[in-house]
């Protein structure tokens, strides 16, 4: 028996959007919300505007074969509804800023988690094309 056979499969291997509210509903609170997310690996995140002020997305640190220009997002955008999105390909931890609003704390943070589901399935797949 293959050790791959203990592997727990639980939920769908399509991947996921998670959403992120930027600023707060009513406004006031500069933050994202939530502040940290985790997710598996090619999922997307959805930063949505909720407050109508000027933000952004910039990425700080990302783990080493990520690249932090591509997820990043500088153009403002201050329409309520208005958002962005990144897939993240890369497990690590990824942080990021609101460059308008970094001095009043404006951060948050993704931790990406390889998606063990979605390895089984790309392994089951390579042995039935060995078999």
């Amino acid at each position: 028996m293959s050790p791959l056979n203990d592997l727990e499969i639980d939920a769908p291997l399509s991947p996921k959007t998670t959403v992120v509210n930027v600023g707060s509903d009513p406004p006031g609170s500069l933050i994202f919300d939530p502040e940290t997310v985790t997710i598996k690996s090619g999922d997307t995140v959805s930063w949505v505007n909720v407050d109508g002020i000027p933000h952004d997305v910039v990425f700080k640190t990302v783990p080493e074969g990520a690249d932090a220009e591509a997820l990043s997002h500088k153009q403002l955008w201050s329409t309520i509804g208005e958002s962005a999105n990144s897939t993240f390909t890369v497990p690590g931890e990824y942080d990021y800023y609101c460059s308008p609003h970094l001095g009043a704390g404006m951060i948050g943070k993704i931790i990406v988690e390889e998606d063990s589901r979605r390895l089984r399935k790309l392994l089951d797949d390579a042995t039935e094309i060995v078999e």
